[in-house]
């Protein structure tokens, strides 16, 4: 049972990891910026300003596969990836979203959540490999941190009590 906002889900007891010892693998932490610690998940902004690209990742010491999970953890998963959707669909200019989790540069699991629009740099390709590269601004990224908490406060409030 979640008690707070701030506190994740627990960990399964068999493993008894912890997101104590929790840490974000260094292609995760160079290649984005934190935006917000959410119930299981460490929301990041993929530096690359071609596409509205977040990146959900649990914090869940040595998590490498999606069914390493507890069922309630996927579930929290799949809320926050929900919302995170919606939050592009209502603040970009996207008409699809692409979600995945592939780790195969990077062990750490973790969910990509990309806005699409037939106008992007990539269309209708990956997004992986693509030549577009451009980092945000800093006001840029305040400013898509100012305005997704203010989206996600309906979405997470059950959870700050």
């Amino acid at each position: 049972m979640i008690t707070s906002y701030k506190e994740p889900l627990k960990n399964s007891k068999k493993d008894n990891r912890s997101d104590l010892a929790f840490s974000l693998h260094p292609r995760l932490e160079s290649d984005s910026i934190e935006i917000d610690e959410l119930v299981l998940s460490n929301l990041r902004l993929h530096n690359n300003a071609g596409w509205p690209w977040f990146i959900l990742i649990p914090r869940i010491t040595d998590l490498r596969e999606y069914h390493e999970l507890q069922p309630e953890q996927c579930a929290m998963l799949s809320n926050e990836t929900r919302i995170v959707s919606k939050f592009i669909l209502h603040h970009f200019s996207v008409h699809k979203i692409n979600i995945g989790a592939l780790g195969n540069i990077v062990p750490q699991f973790h969910f990509h959540v990309i806005g699409r629009s037939s106008d992007d740099p990539a269309w209708p390709g990956p997004v992986w490999g693509s030549l577009a590269n451009s980092v945000y601004r800093p006001d840029d990224i305040q400013n898509i941190a100012i305005e997704w908490k203010k989206f996600k406060e309906p979405y997470f409030r059950e959870f700050q009590q």
